[in-house]
């Protein structure tokens, strides 16, 4: 299965959209965002978008609905998982956009020691655990596990994603494409 994985998009619809199109022409079967979706201007559009792409997401503190939010964003917010997981063959995959064990949004990165990683790597049951939050792009293998994290696709002129394939093993390659005006320099 190849499945793209962005986070962090903060409301940026044209980075979503180039994500979409440059996972669509790598062969992406399915796509996943890690939390943080909302926050742009017209999340709507955005929560639209993602309706309509068949994009899987959980939650980030981002997402947490506001009161004044229009309907179907508070709606695709209060539905957010705060984790999901998937198997594909004897691979495990978890998605969520920090710590899965805390609630105040702790993240996972280079920094985090291995014990609270495999804790981590516990409470979802996976061989791989996907992350957002830190906005920094992330590979880090902890012992015959693997720490993947897309860094930000939001908020400038290149969106940043992961392309993740489990046909054969696992690999990874993060991505770049361009957004906007700047989509053929990414």
């Amino acid at each position: 299965m190849r499945i793209a994985v962005l986070a962090d998009l903060h409301g940026d619809l044209g980075a979503l959209d180039a994500i979409l199109d440059d996972a669509a022409r790598r062969g992406a079967e399915a796509v996943f965002l890690l939390g943080d979706a909302l926050g742009g201007p017209d999340d709507a559009a955005l929560v639209a978008r993602l309706g309509e792409a068949g994009v899987v997401a959980v939650r980030g503190e981002a997402d947490e609905p506001l009161a004044d939010a229009p309907a179907e964003v508070r709606s695709y917010a209060e539905k957010l998982p705060a984790w999901i997981q998937v198997q594909d063959g004897d691979t495990r995959l978890a998605f969520c956009h920090a710590d899965p064990r805390s609630p105040a949004w702790q993240p996972l990165d280079g920094a985090t020691p291995e014990e609270q990683l495999q804790a981590a790597f516990e409470v979802v049951e996976a061989d791989v655990l996907l992350v957002g939050h830190t906005h920094e792009p992330l590979a880090r293998r902890i012992g015959d596990r693997a720490l993947l994290n897309p860094g930000r696709a939001g908020g400038g002129d290149a969106a940043r994603y992961l392309l993740v394939d489990t046909e054969g093993g696992l690999t990874a390659a993060h991505v770049r494409v361009g957004v906007g005006r700047d989509a053929r320099r990414a």
